[in-house]
């Protein structure tokens, strides 16, 4: 059975904030997710290099799924990912943190670079 409770990855001590792994976990793409062969290979050319990304586009384009395939395949290179799903609660900026230092914890980010904005 599941639960909000069970989903609970930590409560950052100082942040009293609970981080709920759902949010930071990829979504999984159905078996017949259709790859978007092209828009994969432009997105991969604009994010060469990069190492944050932020992806606007309205409701129902594919963000999403062009990510998670995205990300899929930088995992498969051995590559450090992190996802992060952001709701309108996240707009408070001691949850925001807690959040995002939650998603890149386990990542190596020594060569972090600034946010590339790339829109679809």
């Amino acid at each position: 059975m599941f639960s909000v409770e069970n989903s609970v990855v930590k409560s950052l001590a100082l942040s009293q904030v609970r981080v709920l792994a759902m949010k930071l976990q990829m979504p999984l793409l159905p078996l017949n997710a259709i790859k978007r062969t092209e828009t994969l290979r432009h997105f991969s050319q604009k994010m060469h290099g990069a190492n944050v990304a932020c992806l606007e586009a309205a409701c129902g384009y594919g963000k999403s799924s062009l990510l998670a395939q995205y990300l899929n395949h930088k995992r498969q290179e051995k590559h450090n990912v992190a996802w992060l799903t952001l709701d309108p609660k996240e707009n408070d900026p001691k949850r925001f943190l807690t959040y995002l230092v939650s998603a890149i914890s386990p990542v190596s980010y020594t060569h972090l670079t600034l946010p590339t904005i790339y829109s679809v």
